[in-house]
């Protein structure tokens, strides 16, 4: 195998060495050399990536994608703390405060030790913004993105919460119409009351011996 390799990584010809044949040219023979040596000394391609420093100086793009298991690092785009702000619609002191709590992954640090974040900050802030919007409390997000970032789907989670939150506000519909009716009651009742400045005999007075479940006036 050895002798193999070194027969396909030795130099073509002395110009070659020198440099007077185009480069192009010289990588389409050795190209052809190098599937040549391989198919007569019977070296399948899965065994060829699998051998370390195989044709180490050859960097032709059918042996860089055989059988690459790292894909290239992708390089995402960086920017501080007020332009997240303005992507957002998030102030940046808050953006702060999430970050500090965990919501938010701590920031990367520039050259100037500015805040830098990138578009995955910006999709988790966004969701943040959104999901408080619903009413969803901090610790209920929290547990959203915490399932999230074990690589799980929260979705059954996120639908219990939503089925949990619809229940609370059939709830706060009926105390707001209970208290809308009260407050029409003490409405009506204050428009035959004379103003009091002691607030002994006036609408003011109907708020001060309210109790729960109506009104009583003197």
């Amino acid at each position: 195998m050895t002798a193999v390799l070194r027969f396909a990584q030795r130099p073509l010809n002395r110009a070659s060495e020198a440099g007077f044949e185009p480069a192009w040219q010289l990588a389409r023979r050795l190209q052809a050399r190098a599937e040549s040596v391989i198919n007569r000394a019977g070296i399948n391609r899965p065994q060829l990536a699998n051998t370390p420093s195989v044709f180490s100086r050859l960097t032709f793009q059918w042996l860089e994608g055989l059988h690459c298991r790292h894909a290239r690092p992708r390089v995402n785009a960086m920017y501080p703390i007020r332009e997240l702000s303005r992507q957002t619609n998030v102030p940046a002191r808050t953006i702060r405060y999430y970050e500090g709590i965990g919501l938010l992954a701590p920031a990367r640090r520039g050259g100037n030790g500015y805040r830098l974040y990138d578009a995955t900050d910006a999709e988790r802030l966004g969701f943040i913004r959104s999901a408080r919007t619903l009413n969803f409390s901090l610790a209920e997000i929290a547990q959203i993105l915490a399932v999230r970032d074990r690589y799980d789907p929260p979705c059954q989670h996120v639908m219990d919460l939503i089925r949990a939150h619809m229940d609370d506000v059939e709830i706060r519909i009926r105390e707001l119409q209970e208290l809308k009716h009260e407050l029409g009651a003490i409405h009506q009742a204050g428009q035959g009351l004379p103003e009091d400045v002691q607030m002994r005999s006036c609408v003011c007075h109907l708020i001060q011996v309210r109790v729960s479940g109506g009104t009583k006036g003197k």
